[in-house]
């Protein structure tokens, strides 16, 4: 199950290679695939970054450096998010261009040229040539895109900055923090609740939403966060720290993992992959102190849960 959300893997039969390390570079997710290649060139790593990712930014007609950061932009014209969606993306696209060096290369999922030559010319940057079918193709499948619009943001050797481009723009649409890189300590919104199904996070929910509490909470929570992210650098999966304020959002959460208490502050490990809960004993101060130690009773199974039914 961890496997399975690490890597954005579904139902069907999936053959991931990764390195021989702590299981965090991806080289292809078409292990099935390349299997007919009689293992040459295993592990294949030059398919995942150079022979694609190298071909894609090779269109890109920016002044390349090590510091540009590259957008992988899947759309069609057929698609009416996708046309929603172009307004937001090139005011962005031009905010950012002003400030940090950024190109977007548009990766087609159209049905026919005509329709590709008419969504291309919609848009400011360069895009992966209709009939090169098979790079459009390997980008589609390296990158395990299963809706459109999808943004996602790579360095110049084809490492994933984020897959999360369209929501980080719809909540940060003049890109002041791009490029959206992890954080240690995030503050819930609905557009962060995808990253609850895929990863345990503790949450600590709070009363009220003012700056003020939300600056308190991450005093407590960050130097946590960042041990955490220090010493399990390695591990099989991560885990996510959230402040989540007095709102809809935390609500929803709520309701959905059947806390029924309304406490706040209160401290709470949620891992949904796993169908479960844990609350801090009432009673201990919510201190650095306290949140390493509920943390360590997670890590070391000695944490109890209640289940999500």
């Amino acid at each position: 199950i961890r496997l399975r959300h690490k890597y954005h893997v579904g139902n069907a039969e999936t053959l991931l290679i990764l390195n021989d390390g702590y299981l965090k570079k991806v080289y292809t997710r078409n292990g099935l695939k390349l299997l007919s290649c009689s293992g040459k060139s295993f592990p294949w790593t030059n398919l995942w970054n150079e022979t694609i990712c190298q071909e894609a930014l090779k269109i890109s007609c920016s002044n390349e450096s090590n510091e540009t950061i590259y957008g992988l932009y899947f759309s069609a014209h057929w698609c009416p998010p996708c046309k929603a969606f172009i307004p937001q993306l090139i005011h962005a696209y031009d905010s950012i261009r002003k400030r940090i060096q950024f190109e977007i290369i548009f990766v087609s999922s159209d049905r026919s040229e005509q329709s590709y030559n008419s969504h291309a010319s919609s848009m400011p940057w360069p895009s992966i040539p209709y009939s090169n079918i098979t790079l459009r193709q390997n980008l589609t499948e390296c990158f395990n895109v299963r809706g459109i619009p999808y943004l996602v943001l790579i360095d110049k050797n084809g490492n994933i900055i984020t897959e999360n481009g369209r929501a980080e723009i719809t909540e940060d649409p003049d890109g002041l923090y791009f490029p959206w890189r992890r954080r240690f300590v995030y503050s819930l919104s609905s557009r962060l609740l995808p990253k609850l199904q895929r990863f345990p996070a503790v949450v600590l929910f709070i009363e009220g939403d003012q700056e003020e509490e939300l600056e308190l909470a991450e005093g407590v929570l960050l130097p946590v966060a960042q041990q955490v992210a220090k010493t399990r650098s390695n591990a099989l999966y991560d885990l996510l720290f959230f402040i989540a304020p007095d709102d809809c959002t935390s609500d929803t959460l709520r309701q959905f993992t059947r806390l029924t208490d309304d406490t706040a502050p209160l401290l709470t490990l949620i891992d949904i992959p796993m169908a479960r809960i844990s609350v801090m004993e009432y009673g201990i101060h919510i201190t650095e102190k306290s949140i390493m130690n509920f943390v360590l009773g997670f890590f070391d199974g000695t944490m109890k849960f209640t289940t999500i039914l």
